[in-house]
C-alpha cells in the first residue's frame, strides 16, 4: 500500500471538539442577523448553501463569532439522522452558523477535510455512528461515544489521493444517478399532464366545450356541470376517543398514506385521542400545506392530525378517485391557492369555508369512471417504469458506498481500482 503505514487512532485524535450550534431569536436587527443551516437543508450528501430562503435568526455576536462555518467544515446532525455528516460548501457571500441540532466538526492540522468526510460517511452507512446515539424520545447523537471510535487512518498524502480519486469516481455515480432522476422528474411531469389533462378536458377531445367559470381551468367539456364544493361535500368532524385507530398522513408526493410506511423523523403526540377520523372515499386536505397539493383520497379507515381537514364526498354524484386527481392537478392547486390566506406565501392555509366556497366539475358519473379508468391503465406502466428507475437509483447508491468504504478503510488501492464498463460514458 501506498504513503506508509496507516495508523491506529481514535477519532478524537481527528477533530477538535465539537461545537453545537444555535438557533437564535427571530431576526431583531441587522447587526445580530446570520444564517442558521438546519439539518433540513442537508442535500444528503453535502450541504450547499444555496437555498432560496435561508433561515436568518438573531444571535448575539460573542455567541456567534466562535461558531462561523468555514468552506469543508463537516455538519453533523445531533437528531433526525444522528451522525449523518455534510460537508459545508458555501455559495452565499454571508456568514452563516450551525442550528442547535447541528454541530460542526473542524479538522485538526495533518487530515484531510474531505477524507474525514468521506470516512464519516462510511461509519454513517455503516451503522456505526448511528449506534452512538442515547436511546430518548428523539435519538440523539452521543459525541463522546462518536469520538471515542477507533479507526485507522494513512498518512496525509494519501487521505489526499484517496479524496481525488473518490472525488472523481463519485462524480461519475452521481452523475449517473442524476440522469435516473431526471428521468423520474419526467416520468412525474408526464403523470401529472396526463392526470391534468383528462380530469379537465374528458376523453374526447373534440367535444364541444364551455367556459367553466374557474380561471385556473378554463374551458370544460359543455355536457359536464360546475357547482360550488358546499353543494356536493360536507366537512366532517368525527374525534376518535381512543386514538388506536391507523395513523395516517398527508402528502403532496403521495396523497394519503399509512404513516407507518413513511421514514418520517418527527416529535409524535404521547396520545393520539382527539385525531380526526376518516373512511376510506374521504377527502383530506392538510390544510397548511394546500397550496402544495397535500391532500388525497383515503384509502382506509385510520386517524389523522387535527389539523387536517376531512371532507366527506357525495358518492352519489362523485367518484372519489376522480376528484383525487382533480384536487391534486395543478389548474385545481392553483385555484385552492387563490382562495387560501396567509401573510406569507409558504404560510398560506385553505380553510374548510374556503375549500367549500370554490366551485368543482361534475362529470356524468359513468364518465368519471372511465377517466378513472383510463388513468389508471397508463399510470400502471409509469410505476413500473418509476419502479426500475428506484432499482437503479438504489444500485448506483450502493456502488458509490461500497466504492467509498473500500477507500477509507484501506481494501482498494486506487491505482488498481478498475472502472465498471456502465461508469465508463459517465
Amino acid at each position: 500500500m501506498k504513503g506508509g503505514p496507516w495508523v491506529d487512532m481514535p477519532l478524537k485524535r481527528v477533530f477538535v471538539s465539537p461545537l453545537a450550534g444555535l438557533w437564535g431569536d427571530e431576526p431583531q436587527s441587522d447587526a445580530d442577523d446570520i444564517t442558521v443551516v438546519r439539518h433540513a437543508d442537508f442535500q444528503r450528501e453535502r450541504f450547499v448553501a444555496d437555498g432560496p430562503f435561508p433561515t436568518v435568526r438573531s444571535v448575539p455576536r460573542h455567541q456567534s463569532l466562535p461558531r462561523m462555518l468555514a468552506p469543508d467544515d463537516i455538519l453533523i446532525e445531533k437528531s433526525g439522522f444522528p451522525g449523518y455528516p455534510a460537508l459545508y460548501v458555501p455559495t452565499r457571500s454571508e456568514a452563516a452558523i450551525s442550528s442547535n441540532f447541528v454541530a460542526r466538526l473542524r479538522t485538526v492540522a495533518g487530515h484531510h477535510p474531505r477524507f474525514c468526510w468521506y470516512l464519516l460517511q462510511h461509519l454513517y452507512r455503516s451503522g456505526v455512528s448511528r449506534a452512538c446515539s442515547n436511546a430518548t424520545t428523539f435519538a440523539n447523537l452521543d459525541f463522546d461515544a462518536l469520538l471515542a471510535l477507533r479507526i485507522r487512518m494513512p498518512p496525509l498524502e494519501e487521505q489526499r489521493r484517496i479524496t481525488t480519486f473518490l472525488d472523481v469516481e463519485t462524480e461519475r455515480i452521481r452523475r449517473l444517478a442524476r440522469g435516473e432522476t431526471n428521468l423520474r422528474e419526467k416520468l412525474k411531469e408526464r403523470r401529472s399532464a396526463l392526470a391534468q389533462g383528462l380530469v379537465l378536458r374528458g376523453l374526447d377531445p373534440s367535444a364541444r366545450q364551455h367556459d367553466s367559470g374557474l380561471p385556473t381551468i378554463g374551458p370544460v367539456p359543455a355536457h359536464w356541470g360546475v357547482q360550488q364544493n358546499k353543494t356536493l361535500i360536507r366537512e366532517v368532524e368525527d374525534f376518535s376517543t381512543a386514538g388506536d385507530e391507523e395513523l395516517l398522513s398527508v402528502s403532496h408526493l403521495t396523497g394519503v398514506t399509512p404513516r407507518a410506511e413513511k421514514n418520517v423523523n418527527m416529535f409524535m403526540a404521547e396520545s393520539l385521542e382527539g385525531y380526526k377520523r376518516c373512511k376510506p372515499g374521504d377527502l383530506v386536505i392538510n390544510t397548511m400545506w394546500a397550496w402544495m397539493g397535500a391532500l388525497g383520497i383515503a384509502p382506509m379507515e385510520g386517524i389523522l392530525s387535527p389539523a387536517y381537514g376531512v371532507y366527506r364526498l357525495d358518492q352519489s354524484q362523485m367518484v372519489p378517485e376522480y376528484y383525487g386527481l382533480l384536487y391534486r392537478s395543478p389548474a385545481y392547486v392553483a385555484e385552492m391557492t387563490r382562495y387560501s390566506r396567509g401573510v406569507w406565501w409558504s404560510r398560506q392555509r385553505l380553510y374548510p369555508d374556503a375549500f367549500l366556497s370554490l366551485k368543482t366539475l361534475l362529470p356524468p358519473l359513468d364518465e368519471q369512471r372511465t377517466i378513472v379508468a383510463a388513468f389508471q391503465a397508463t399510470e400502471d406502466s409509469m410505476k413500473e417504469l418509476d419502479s426500475k428507475l428506484d432499482c437503479s437509483l438504489a444500485l448506483l447508491n450502493e456502488r458509490r458506498q461500497a466504492l467509498i468504504t473500500a477507500a477509507v478503510t484501506g481494501e482498494l488501492d486506487p491505482s488498481s481500482y478498475r472502472r465498471p464498463q456502465e461508469l465508463e460514458a459517465a
